[in-house]
């Protein structure tokens, strides 16, 4: 008796492949998106002038 031997369907590697392409691409484009948030983020707090001490008026009205 011989036993035939199935070979494995190129169709489901490449599917296999796709996804795996895919999932890199996502993360690779997630952290783009979060870097670039990143720097706004830095960008932001840096260009903001830092503030002086706080004051407080204190004014009497006199009816």
């Amino acid at each position: 008796m011989t036993e035939s031997v199935r070979k494995p369907s190129r169709r489901r590697s490449r599917r296999r492949s796709h996804a795996a392409t895919l999932r890199v691409l996502a993360a690779v484009a997630a952290a783009a998106a979060l870097f670039a948030v990143g720097v706004a983020v830095g960008e932001s707090l840096r260009d903001n002038p830092q503030t002086g001490v706080t004051t407080t008026n204190l004014t009497t009205v006199r009816p």
